[in-house]
Protein backbone atom coordinates (compact mmCIF):
# COMPACT_ATOMS: atom_id res chain seq x y z
CA UNK A 1 0.00 0.00 0.00
CA UNK A 2 1.89 3.14 -0.83
CA UNK A 3 1.81 5.93 1.85
CA UNK A 4 4.96 8.06 0.90
CA UNK A 5 5.64 9.68 -2.67
CA UNK A 6 9.05 10.75 -2.21
CA UNK A 7 9.81 13.52 -4.85
CA UNK A 8 7.13 15.04 -7.85
CA UNK A 9 3.93 13.80 -8.54
CA UNK A 10 3.17 14.63 -11.83
CA UNK A 11 0.20 13.92 -13.35
CA UNK A 12 -0.78 17.29 -16.17
CA UNK A 13 -1.48 16.89 -19.05
CA UNK A 14 -4.19 13.84 -19.26
CA UNK A 15 -7.91 13.38 -19.61
CA UNK A 16 -8.15 12.74 -15.79
CA UNK A 17 -11.63 13.80 -14.80
CA UNK A 18 -11.56 11.85 -10.92
CA UNK A 19 -8.69 10.91 -8.80
CA UNK A 20 -8.67 8.94 -5.47
CA UNK A 21 -5.04 9.31 -3.28
CA UNK A 22 -6.19 7.23 -1.04
CA UNK A 23 -4.01 6.18 1.66
CA UNK A 24 -0.76 8.40 0.52
CA UNK A 25 0.11 10.73 3.57
CA UNK A 26 2.87 12.85 2.57
CA UNK A 27 4.08 14.02 -0.91
CA UNK A 28 7.60 14.90 -0.60
CA UNK A 29 7.69 17.16 -3.81
CA UNK A 30 4.84 18.90 -5.86
CA UNK A 31 1.83 17.32 -6.87
CA UNK A 32 1.03 18.58 -10.85
CA UNK A 33 -2.46 17.97 -11.44
CA UNK A 34 -3.02 20.79 -14.26
CA UNK A 35 -4.35 20.59 -17.83
CA UNK A 36 -6.72 17.57 -17.29
CA UNK A 37 -10.96 17.27 -17.41
CA UNK A 38 -10.83 17.42 -13.24
CA UNK A 39 -14.38 17.25 -11.91
CA UNK A 40 -13.32 15.98 -8.60
CA UNK A 41 -10.51 15.05 -6.60
CA UNK A 42 -10.24 12.94 -3.04
CA UNK A 43 -7.12 14.19 -1.13
CA UNK A 44 -7.65 11.34 1.03
CA UNK A 45 -5.07 10.74 3.92
CA UNK A 46 -2.88 12.97 2.70
CA UNK A 47 -1.64 15.95 5.34
CA UNK A 48 1.63 17.56 3.65
CA UNK A 49 2.93 18.42 0.22
CA UNK A 50 6.67 20.03 0.71
CA UNK A 51 6.56 21.65 -2.95
CA UNK A 52 3.88 23.02 -4.96
CA UNK A 53 0.16 21.97 -5.53
CA UNK A 54 -0.97 22.64 -8.96
CA UNK A 55 -4.66 22.95 -9.98
CA UNK A 56 -5.51 25.28 -12.66
CA UNK A 57 -7.22 24.75 -16.33
CA UNK A 58 -9.62 21.67 -14.90
CA UNK A 59 -13.31 21.20 -14.68
CA UNK A 60 -14.24 21.26 -11.16
CA UNK A 61 -16.67 24.03 -9.32
CA UNK A 62 -15.76 22.68 -5.65
CA UNK A 63 -12.89 20.99 -3.78
CA UNK A 64 -12.09 19.83 -0.53
CA UNK A 65 -8.15 19.54 0.94
CA UNK A 66 -9.37 16.73 2.92
CA UNK A 67 -6.69 16.70 5.24
CA UNK A 68 -4.18 18.45 3.98
CA UNK A 69 -2.68 21.44 6.90
CA UNK A 70 0.83 22.17 5.22
CA UNK A 71 1.54 23.27 1.33
CA UNK A 72 4.87 24.03 1.41
CA UNK A 73 5.08 25.63 -1.98
CA UNK A 74 2.43 27.92 -4.48
CA UNK A 75 -1.16 26.97 -4.30
CA UNK A 76 -2.49 27.31 -7.89
CA UNK A 77 -5.99 27.49 -8.23
CA UNK A 78 -6.57 29.59 -11.27
CA UNK A 79 -9.04 28.80 -14.42
CA UNK A 80 -11.53 26.44 -13.23
CA UNK A 81 -14.88 26.56 -13.40
CA UNK A 82 -14.58 26.81 -9.34
CA UNK A 83 -17.24 28.67 -8.03
CA UNK A 84 -17.23 27.72 -3.72
CA UNK A 85 -13.66 27.41 -2.16
CA UNK A 86 -12.84 26.18 1.92
CA UNK A 87 -9.64 25.51 2.64
CA UNK A 88 -10.44 23.18 5.67
CA UNK A 89 -7.82 22.07 7.66
CA UNK A 90 -4.65 23.92 5.78
CA UNK A 91 -2.64 26.44 8.47
CA UNK A 92 -0.17 27.23 6.66
CA UNK A 93 0.77 28.09 2.51
CA UNK A 94 4.50 28.57 2.35
CA UNK A 95 4.32 30.02 -1.36
CA UNK A 96 1.67 32.11 -3.36
CA UNK A 97 -1.69 31.57 -3.16
CA UNK A 98 -3.21 32.07 -6.51
CA UNK A 99 -6.98 31.81 -7.07
CA UNK A 100 -7.72 33.95 -10.21
CA UNK A 101 -10.05 33.59 -13.50
CA UNK A 102 -12.27 31.77 -11.73
CA UNK A 103 -16.37 32.03 -10.93
CA UNK A 104 -15.85 31.65 -7.08
CA UNK A 105 -18.41 33.42 -4.98
CA UNK A 106 -17.58 32.13 -1.63
CA UNK A 107 -14.19 31.78 0.23
CA UNK A 108 -13.78 30.36 2.88
CA UNK A 109 -9.81 30.68 4.66
CA UNK A 110 -10.62 28.25 6.88
CA UNK A 111 -7.49 27.90 9.62
CA UNK A 112 -5.00 29.72 7.41
CA UNK A 113 -3.11 32.10 9.05
CA UNK A 114 -0.18 32.85 7.37
CA UNK A 115 0.46 33.27 3.92
CA UNK A 116 4.72 33.18 3.20
CA UNK A 117 4.04 34.76 -0.45
CA UNK A 118 1.75 36.72 -2.87
CA UNK A 119 -2.15 36.39 -2.30
CA UNK A 120 -3.50 36.67 -5.45
CA UNK A 121 -7.34 36.66 -6.00
CA UNK A 122 -8.28 38.48 -9.61
CA UNK A 123 -11.31 37.86 -12.10
CA UNK A 124 -13.40 35.81 -10.07
CA UNK A 125 -17.14 36.32 -9.22
CA UNK A 126 -17.38 37.37 -5.07
CA UNK A 127 -19.67 40.29 -3.93
CA UNK A 128 -17.97 40.48 -0.33
CA UNK A 129 -14.50 38.84 1.45
CA UNK A 130 -13.44 38.13 4.75
CA UNK A 131 -9.88 36.67 5.24
CA UNK A 132 -11.02 34.37 8.34
CA UNK A 133 -8.06 33.91 10.68
CA UNK A 134 -4.95 34.94 7.80
CA UNK A 135 -3.01 37.62 10.35
CA UNK A 136 0.13 38.03 8.20
CA UNK A 137 0.43 38.21 4.24
CA UNK A 138 4.54 38.53 3.49
CA UNK A 139 3.79 39.70 -0.06
CA UNK A 140 1.34 41.48 -2.41
CA UNK A 141 -2.25 40.94 -1.59
CA UNK A 142 -3.80 41.27 -4.68
CA UNK A 143 -7.18 41.59 -5.53
CA UNK A 144 -8.62 43.23 -8.44
CA UNK A 145 -11.06 43.04 -11.69
CA UNK A 146 -13.58 41.17 -8.96
CA UNK A 147 -16.42 43.48 -10.99
CA UNK A 148 -18.56 42.30 -8.34
CA UNK A 149 -16.31 43.29 -5.57
CA UNK A 150 -18.17 45.90 -2.96
CA UNK A 151 -16.80 45.23 0.42
CA UNK A 152 -13.72 43.94 1.78
CA UNK A 153 -12.87 43.02 5.58
CA UNK A 154 -9.09 41.93 6.36
CA UNK A 155 -10.46 40.93 9.57
CA UNK A 156 -7.30 39.58 12.22
CA UNK A 157 -4.27 40.65 9.63
CA UNK A 158 -1.98 42.90 10.96
CA UNK A 159 0.53 43.13 8.35
CA UNK A 160 0.97 43.30 4.47
CA UNK A 161 4.76 43.22 3.58
CA UNK A 162 4.20 44.03 -0.22
CA UNK A 163 1.46 45.89 -2.18
CA UNK A 164 -2.00 46.20 -1.47
CA UNK A 165 -3.47 45.89 -4.80
CA UNK A 166 -7.53 46.81 -4.48
CA UNK A 167 -8.48 48.24 -8.18
CA UNK A 168 -10.98 47.77 -10.80
CA UNK A 169 -13.56 46.79 -8.23
CA UNK A 170 -16.95 48.38 -7.66
CA UNK A 171 -15.46 48.66 -4.03
CA UNK A 172 -17.98 51.49 -2.08
CA UNK A 173 -16.22 51.32 1.69
CA UNK A 174 -12.76 49.40 3.19
CA UNK A 175 -12.31 48.77 6.29
CA UNK A 176 -8.49 48.09 7.07
CA UNK A 177 -9.49 46.54 10.38
CA UNK A 178 -6.44 46.22 12.40
CA UNK A 179 -3.27 46.60 9.67
CA UNK A 180 -1.20 48.40 11.26
CA UNK A 181 1.83 48.15 8.10
CA UNK A 182 1.65 47.78 4.73
CA UNK A 183 5.35 47.85 3.20
CA UNK A 184 4.48 48.75 -0.47
CA UNK A 185 2.14 50.51 -2.69
CA UNK A 186 -1.78 50.68 -2.19
CA UNK A 187 -3.63 50.64 -5.33
CA UNK A 188 -7.40 52.20 -4.90
CA UNK A 189 -7.63 53.16 -7.80
CA UNK A 190 -11.20 52.61 -10.32
CA UNK A 191 -13.96 51.71 -7.58
CA UNK A 192 -16.76 53.26 -6.79
CA UNK A 193 -15.19 54.81 -3.26
CA UNK A 194 -16.63 57.65 -1.62
CA UNK A 195 -14.65 57.79 1.54
CA UNK A 196 -11.41 56.21 2.65
CA UNK A 197 -10.43 55.82 6.44
CA UNK A 198 -7.26 54.09 7.04
CA UNK A 199 -8.03 52.67 10.61
CA UNK A 200 -5.23 51.45 12.65
CA UNK A 201 -2.08 51.66 9.68
CA UNK A 202 0.80 53.25 11.50
CA UNK A 203 2.96 53.02 7.81
CA UNK A 204 2.70 52.48 4.07
CA UNK A 205 5.80 53.11 2.53
CA UNK A 206 5.18 53.34 -1.59
CA UNK A 207 2.87 55.46 -3.49
CA UNK A 208 -1.21 56.01 -2.72
CA UNK A 209 -3.56 55.51 -5.84
CA UNK A 210 -7.08 56.92 -5.69
CA UNK A 211 -8.06 58.28 -8.39
CA UNK A 212 -11.10 57.21 -10.67
CA UNK A 213 -13.49 57.03 -7.74
CA UNK A 214 -16.23 59.30 -8.39
CA UNK A 215 -17.44 60.37 -5.19
CA UNK A 216 -13.90 60.45 -3.80
CA UNK A 217 -14.14 64.34 -2.49
CA UNK A 218 -11.47 63.77 -0.25
CA UNK A 219 -8.61 61.93 1.11
CA UNK A 220 -6.94 62.32 4.33
CA UNK A 221 -3.42 60.49 3.76
CA UNK A 222 -2.04 60.63 7.41
CA UNK A 223 0.79 61.40 6.24
CA UNK A 224 1.90 57.89 4.79
CA UNK A 225 3.00 57.16 1.59
CA UNK A 226 5.74 58.55 -0.83
CA UNK A 227 3.17 59.86 -3.27
CA UNK A 228 -0.48 60.70 -4.23
CA UNK A 229 -2.26 59.85 -7.37
CA UNK A 230 -5.59 61.19 -7.49
CA UNK A 231 -8.48 63.02 -9.22
CA UNK A 232 -8.86 66.36 -10.00
CA UNK A 233 -12.04 66.29 -7.45
CA UNK A 234 -10.18 64.66 -4.64
CA UNK A 235 -8.41 67.28 -2.37
CA UNK A 236 -5.59 65.90 -0.43
CA UNK A 237 -5.28 66.55 3.23
CA UNK A 238 -1.85 65.34 4.97
CA UNK A 239 -1.05 63.69 2.09
CA UNK A 240 2.50 63.60 0.12
CA UNK A 241 3.34 65.67 -3.05
CA UNK A 242 1.46 64.41 -6.50
CA UNK A 243 3.10 61.57 -8.06
CA UNK A 244 4.43 61.95 -11.43
CA UNK A 245 2.40 60.76 -14.32
CA UNK A 246 4.84 58.01 -15.16
CA UNK A 247 3.94 56.53 -11.90
CA UNK A 248 0.29 56.76 -11.95
CA UNK A 249 0.04 55.33 -15.60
Amino acid sequence: MLEHVDGTLNLRNNRITSIDFGSITHIGGSLFLYNNELTSINFGAITRINGDLQLYNNAFTSIDFGAITHINGDLQLYNNAITIIDFGAITHINGNLQLYNNAITIIDFGAITHINGNLQLYNNAFTSIDFGAVTRIDGDLQLYNNNALTSIDFGVITRIDGDLQLYNNNLTSIDFGIITRINGLVLLHNNALSSIDFGAILFISGSLRVYNNPSLTSIDCRNFGSCLCRSSNTIPINCPNDCTLSVCD
